[in-house]
C-alpha cells in the first residue's frame, strides 16, 4: 500500500498525519494517572477534550485515506501498479491513433511491391485485396488490432478517471 502512496503523491504527507496521529495520542498519556486503588484515573479537562478532538479528526482523515486507497487498488484490477496501467492504456491509444497512419503505409508497401515485381499499379486502397496476395490478411490484422485497443481501452480509461478522483479526494482528506 506504501508503493500506491507515494505513485499518486500522498506518501509523505500521508506518513506526516500518521506520526502526528501517534504524537497526539502519547500525549494523552500525560492527562492520565493510576490511582492508589489501581485504576485508571484520565480527569476532564478542556485540554484533554481538544487533543481528543485532534486525534479524531486525524483519525478520520487518515481513514478516508485508506478508503481512497483502497477504491485505487480496486481500480487498478490486474495492473501491479498506475504506472502499468498508464502504460497499457497509452499503449492501445496509440493504435488506435496510429491505425490511419499503418494503413496508408500498408497501401503504399503493396503498392511498391508490386513495383518491384513490375506491375504498375494504379488501384486505389480498396482494390489491393484482389490485386495482391496476402493484402487483406494484413489489412485485417490491422482493423483487428484496432478494434481490440477500442475495447481495451474504454475500461482502462475509466479506471484512469477512477483513480484520478480517488486521488483528489485523498490529497484533500490529507491536507495536500
Amino acid at each position: 500500500m506504501d508503493d500506491i502512496k507515494d505513485e499518486i503523491g500522498i506518501g509523505t504527507r500521508y506518513n506526516a498525519v500518521w506520526g502526528e496521529l501517534q504524537r497526539l495520542r502519547k500525549d494523552t498519556l500525560g492527562y492520565s494517572h493510576i490511582a492508589h486503588d489501581g485504576t485508571l484515573n484520565v480527569p476532564s479537562s478542556p485540554e484533554l477534550t481538544a487533543l481528543q478532538g485532534k486525534i479524531a479528526d486525524r483519525e478520520s482523515r487518515l481513514a478516508a485515506a485508506d478508503a481512497a486507497i483502497v477504491a485505487i487498488q480496486n481500480a487498478l484490477g490486474s495492473y501491479t501498479s498506475l504506472r502499468a496501467l498508464k502504460e497499457a492504456h497509452t499503449m492501445h491509444a496509440n493504435t488506435i491513433k496510429s491505425a490511419p497512419f499503418s494503413a496508408w503505409e500498408l497501401f503504399r508497401m503493396g503498392k511498391d511491391l508490386a513495383w518491384e515485381k513490375g506491375q504498375h499499379i494504379t488501384a486505389m486502397p480498396s482494390e489491393m485485396p484482389a490485386l495482391l496476395d496476402g493484402y487483406q490478411t494484413q489489412e485485417d490484422a490491422l482493423k483487428a488490432g484496432v478494434v481490440t485497443a477500442q475495447a481495451a481501452i474504454i475500461p482502462l480509461a475509466a479506471a484512469l478517471a477512477t483513480i484520478s478522483a480517488k486521488t483528489g479526494i485523498a490529497r484533500d482528506v490529507l491536507g495536500e
